[in-house]
């Protein structure tokens, strides 16, 4: 059985009914899959990112499924790929990436209970993407922790890479449904200085507000590094040393921290170009602490 997407071409051997039963199997499961390739993407029309991926137009894919209506409301968690989206018929949509490691040898990224989001059609919190494979920044940058929306433990990230492929650590989180805007996940990690450490990301996302609660637990103090990966097409401004202002487009988000964050360099791979971006990097130091990162449209 093959299938093609795009066209869409179906394949199938066999004979009889077994042919058209495959047949009928493979158009379920097809339409099941476009159905969430609809769903799913970006409000800027660009694929989700996670792992090893990176953002492509899905418009002319999109296109070639017919005229199915795109679905504008939709939320959902991904079981076993561990992954939750929301998203509304005004450009909001965030993503929660807690995938697993499921191989030692894995197309997979450090930085795990990651976030991605858009408001009003405009992304700010972005997963960097990944670029060409025998770029250096392919291993040293865009697969480390350091470079994703997630937490560093005295520098060090939730997974440990050896060459380009593989793992020799990896985190595991413990993902809950969605309870209507809120869904949590509780992270773990075999990573060198993450053994004693359990961390729990509560995400609450609405129309024009994203928060984030990350509660750390440990038996002894740890210096806890936050970073927020910004989109390349993002401004940043520092109002204050708890509190910048981030631009993109027409729309404008405050970003509140409640210990200071220094805006630093960052990258982004899109287009199959790496522009410039910036990240946000708050650090503090304790062994059980509660922080809440809001991030606001500003009308």
């Amino acid at each position: 059985l093959a299938l093609v997407a795009g066209g869409v071409t179906l394949a199938v051997t066999g004979c009889g009914d077994k042919k058209a039963e495959a047949k009928t199997e493979a158009k379920a499961k097809a339409a099941k899959a476009f159905e969430f390739c609809r769903a799913a993407r970006q409000p800027d029309g660009f694929s989700t990112v996670v792992s090893d991926g990176y953002p492509l137009d899905m418009s002319i894919f999109i296109a070639s499924l017919g005229d199915e209506k795109e679905k504008n409301e939709f939320q959902l968690l991904l079981d076993t790929a561990k992954i939750a989206i929301k998203k509304d018929s005004k450009g909001n949509y965030v993503l929660f990436d807690c995938s697993p490691l499921l191989a030692k040898l894995s197309h997979f990224h450090g930085g795990k209970q990651a976030v991605s989001c858009f408001f009003k059609g405009e992304g700010f919190l972005m997963d960097p993407g990944c670029c060409s494979y025998d770029d250096e920044d392919f291993s040293e940058y865009f697969k480390q922790s350091s470079c994703h929306t997630s937490m560093l433990v005295d520098g060090k990230g939730d997974s440990v890479l050896q060459g380009l492929y593989t793992w020799l650590a990896a985190p595991v989180c413990q993902v809950t449904p969605w309870e209507g805007n809120c869904i949590s996940s509780t992270m773990t990690s075999n990573a060198p200085g993450w053994e004693d450490v359990k961390w729990q990301r509560k995400v609450e996302f609405q129309e024009q507000f994203l928060e984030l609660t990350d509660s750390v637990e440990a038996p002894v103090e740890h210096e806890l590094t936050f970073n927020f990966a910004l989109r390349s097409s993002v401004e940043c401004t520092q109002i204050s040393s708890t509190e910048v202002l981030l631009s993109s487009g027409n729309v404008k988000v405050k970003a509140l921290f409640e210990y200071p964050v220094a805006i630093v360099d960052g990258k982004e791979f899109r287009n199959f170009v790496k522009p410039p971006a910036k990240k946000l990097v708050m650090k503090l130091k304790g062994a059980c602490c509660t922080v809440k990162t809001v991030f606001r449209v500003v009308e």
